[in-house]
């Protein structure tokens, strides 16, 4: 079994917390499944148009992570329910990669018995 670290997705952005982060890697998943996990995103839209959907997250390990559509244009990952896309995360080192991913395969790796 995965085993992840406790977080805490921020309800409103604080980018002051997240000065000096870059982009760190990807992850493939629907946008159901990051709504399961994360809850509502933390920002809808960028100023830039270039993106639709932000989660910030704050790992009890100290490591924060952004998660993000990213130049997408005008498709809406939120109307397309079982598709897949792949988000961009950030964050100041490759932890903040490894807490995300750690996270969605945690919650994939659940099996239900019958």
């Amino acid at each position: 079994m995965t085993r992840f670290v406790d977080f805490t997705v921020l309800k409103k952005p604080d980018y002051m917390k997240f000065a000096g982060t870059c982009l760190q890697g990807y992850v493939k998943a629907g946008y159901s499944l990051l709504f399961a996990l994360f809850g509502k995103p933390t920002a809808k839209g960028s100023a830039e148009q270039k993106h639709h959907y932000e989660w910030h997250v704050a790992f009890d390990d100290g490591v924060v992570a952004m998660i993000y559509d990213c130049d997408l244009g005008r498709v809406d990952p939120a109307k397309f329910a079982g598709v897949e896309f792949e988000w961009h995360i950030g964050g100041s080192d490759k932890r903040a990669l490894k807490n995300v991913k750690a996270v969605i395969a945690a919650s994939t790796s659940v099996k239900v018995m019958k």
